[in-house]
């Protein structure tokens, strides 16, 4: 029996599911013969994938989809797996990171700091870099030639008393595992500011030190309307970043790009602004997206330079140059 792939969750961009098609699609092409079966509904922004995958050359035979299934049905095919593949470059918990734990089954998962955390109650967990197909398949191979097929073990997850009394420890105990508050406190602040942080100042050279990494696209959006492009961004410098900024519009940090032509000459210079949802915090990394017109790539544009910019003052520099 060929050694079967698991992936358990809704069909979204964040899952991971097209790093993992193209994973498979690279092992297939070199001889390994594994199966991945995914099990989602299709979700927002995924039209592009679910036809991708029911149009595949291995679909039924080597890719399967199960867009429903009960309970039994999950249960069977958790059991019947080798190991369970997470993919996910954001993520709030993990569920199935969870359930194959429960079935004793390995995990395969990106590297990212919640799974790294729910990954320590899985049976047996290895990690590697979100958003790499490239990295996926090493691990899957690594796996394959590794004795971690024949290895099942309990998952030692807190129990429910564990689990009760860290929750009192974090909302009667106050160990919270962040806290977002000001520098100088503000007693006399208005209500309606609570949660809001603006950018009140032009950022300087070290407050705008940061990367940009590439994470997945161009693909097509549901409408076919834009071409959507993945990236996260981590702050490298001291300074909390905000969209909000002040009554003028003005100062605000948010995520852009330049469109060029196939010499690399720039035919639209500003396009569309991608907020930072609240905040982001010296450290942290967040996921954005920028949409590029599909009437902008009929027009003559080959790339994209993405880039950081505050509003009135300047770009980052330093842009991540994606082919359309």
């Amino acid at each position: 029996m060929r050694p079967r792939f698991l992936m358990v969750g809704t069909l979204e961009p964040r899952k991971g599911h097209r790093v993992a098609l193209d994973a498979f699609e690279a092992l297939w092409a070199d001889g390994f013969d594994i199966e991945l079966i995914i099990v989602g509904k299709t979700g927002w922004g995924t039209a592009y994938l679910d036809d991708r995958i029911r149009r595949h050359a291995e679909f039924g035979k080597r890719l399967h989809l199960h867009s429903q299934v009960d309970d039994g049905d999950l249960a069977t095919l958790y059991t019947g797996c080798d190991a369970l593949i997470a993919a996910s470059f954001a993520e709030g918990f993990g569920l199935p990171i969870v359930e194959a734990g429960h079935f004793g089954k390995p995990v395969i998962a990106s590297d990212i700091p919640v799974f790294r955390e729910v990954g320590k109650g899985a049976a047996a967990a290895s990690f590697f870099e979100a958003g790499s197909a490239a990295a996926l398949g090493v691990a899957v191979k690594d796996f394959l030639n590794s004795t971690a097929t024949a290895k099942t073990g309990d998952a030692s997850w807190p129990t429910w008393s564990e689990s009760a009394t860290q929750l009192e420890d974090v909302v009667v105990g106050q160990k919270w595992y962040k806290l977002y508050e000001p520098k100088d406190p503000r007693p006399l602040a208005l209500r309606t500011d609570l949660g809001t942080t603006r950018v009140m100042a032009p950022l300087e050279e070290e407050q705008r030190a940061h990367r940009l990494e590439f994470v997945e696209g161009p693909c097509a959006t549901d409408d076919g309307a834009a071409l959507k492009i993945v990236v996260n961004v981590t702050n490298l410098s001291d300074t909390v970043w905000s969209s909000l900024c002040a009554a003028d519009g003005q100062l605000g940090v948010t995520l852009s790009y330049h469109a060029l032509d196939a010499a690399g000459q720039s035919i639209q210079y500003n396009n569309a602004r991608t907020n930072i949802p609240f905040v982001l915090v010296p450290g942290d990394t967040i996921y954005l997206a920028v949409n590029v017109p599909m009437s902008l790539k009929n027009s003559g544009a080959e790339f994209v330079e993405i880039e950081l910019v505050q509003e009135g003052n300047c770009w980052f520099g330093n842009p991540l140059r994606v082919a359309l």
